[in-house]
């Protein structure tokens, strides 16, 4: 999966959140108030969360 991220994201773009066995890449096309994720499980199955700006703080 890492080198599948770092192909389509770019190298470094991503992280991995060992507790919730996601990887975790920042959406830079996202706009409006707050944060856009890409969540990637290991199955390939993927869902996109966004975070208010309050919750960024």
């Amino acid at each position: 999966m890492p080198r599948f991220l770092d192909a389509l994201f770019g190298v470094g773009a991503w992280t991995y959140d060992p507790v919730e066995k996601l990887w975790i890449v920042p959406d830079r096309n996202a706009s409006g108030p707050g944060r856009e994720y890409y969540c990637i499980q290991i199955t390939g199955d993927w869902f996109k969360a966004r975070l208010s700006d309050e919750e960024c703080s």
